[in-house]
């Protein structure tokens, strides 16, 4: 075993952040000499990672946002190299963010680092082709999907499952009463959860279909309360805009499982929030928006019928999707007043697919067993 290994860890999004520092928490216990570097955010900090550029940073998408940041990436990869050569690295591990993280792999790799890459890409989604790509640049995969494995078939990659980290993180830390008395909210009235993302584009693009669709319920659901997720750290422009404009709408900050388990519905963004939802079995209504090019190329390039993994690993619907110029706030007011109803019928269907996608997900520690791999990796 290598005296006090120097590990770089990379996340390139907030949700990426948290498992990145599940892990890191994980494996200081099987190594506790171990030192790690990388690109992360607050939580990977306060894990004791030194960050060499910040997810703020790093949480682009879309064409033309990628293009205008080519020259911060193609710098921030240059120092990353540079890191490596510094000093020997034993280990390098990549937790999602496939477009910028493959790339960075490929070139660790090529400097002889061992590589473990932490939620394999979507290739299921996207293009198949690619699991190629990804075995030529990785040694051992940790998938978090039951599915995943048999789309690397025929590869030779070294592949896992391992579990899906929002089963471990998505629990509540605050008693409902205590989180409603601390943002004055009522307890015995309806609450909306809103998680418009971390992104820039996404809060542009999506926000404002958010907002409107708050007036509408607050007309039909008199009483209907509304609080919006905030992650990130800092105190972003739009926020404080939004807390002047409209504040009637509670701003949440990085209490994202409290919010998500204390409202009675939630309005989110695709992604993340929505497995943690199942996870913690608040119904929900899915949305993405952003710029026609972007938009009108993912869904040409989508393989599967659905865009939330819920409804993926559910293999059919349970959560109701709009895409686009789907999601206009009537529609998405309508999909919503029954799931704040407590006592409708479809509110209670819902909590029970909810309650099937979660079984599905297993009991898996996650960061324990992506550890338990880093070790392995390690020691040999």
């Amino acid at each position: 075993m290598p005296d006090a290994p120097r590990i770089y860890v990379s996340a390139g999004e907030p949700s990426g952040d948290r498992h990145g520092a599940l892990f890191v928490r994980a494996l200081k216990k099987r190594r506790p000499d171990a030192s790690f570097f990388g690109l992360g955010g607050p939580a990977m900090e306060a894990e004791g990672v030194r960050l060499l550029a910040h997810v703020d940073r790093l949480a682009i998408m879309g064409f033309h946002e990628v293009l205008r940041h080519l020259p911060f990436l193609w710098f921030l990869k240059r120092r990353i190299l540079e890191e490596m050569r510094r000093e020997p690295v034993h280990l390098a591990v990549f937790v999602d963010y496939p477009g910028y993280n493959l790339n960075i792999a490929s070139a660790a790799k090529d400097l002889g680092v061992p590589v473990l890459y932490y939620i394999g890409p979507q290739i299921w989604a996207w293009k198949e082709k690619r699991k190629h790509k990804v075995a030529r640049r990785v040694d051992r995969l940790a998938l978090i999907l039951p599915f995943e494995a048999s789309y690397y078939e025929g590869t030779g990659l070294d592949v896992r499952y391992v579990g899906h980290p929002s089963v471990e993180e998505a629990a509540p830390e605050t008693p409902r009463e205590a989180f409603f008395e601390r943002h004055g909210l009522d307890p015995s009235a309806p609450l909306l959860g809103l998680f418009p993302g971390s992104r820039k584009m996404e809060i542009r693009h999506i926000l404002p279909t958010f907002l409107e669709t708050c007036r509408l319920l607050q007309d039909r659901l008199p009483g209907c309360q509304t609080a919006l997720s905030l992650v990130g750290g800092g105190d972003p422009p739009w926020a404080r805009r939004l807390a002047r404009t409209r504040p009637e709408i509670r701003i949440v900050r990085e209490e994202r499982y409290d919010l998500a388990a204390h409202a009675d519905a939630l309005l989110a963004k695709s992604g993340t929030a929505n497995v943690e939802a199942a996870v913690l079995g608040t119904p929900l209504v899915v949305v993405y928006r952003g710029p026609l090019l972007s938009t009108f190329l993912a869904r040409r390039f989508h393989r599967l019928p659905f865009i939330s993994l819920v409804n993926i690993v559910a293999g059919h619907a349970v959560v109701p999707e709009f895409i686009q110029f789907e999601a206009r706030p009537g529609a998405l007011a309508d999909a919503l007043e029954p799931l704040l109803e407590r006592a409708h019928p479809a509110r209670k269907r819902m909590i029970e697919g909810l309650a099937e996608v979660r079984a599905k997900l297993g009991s898996e520690k996650a960061s324990e067993t992506v550890a338990g791999m880093a070790v392995e990796m390690l020691g040999s």
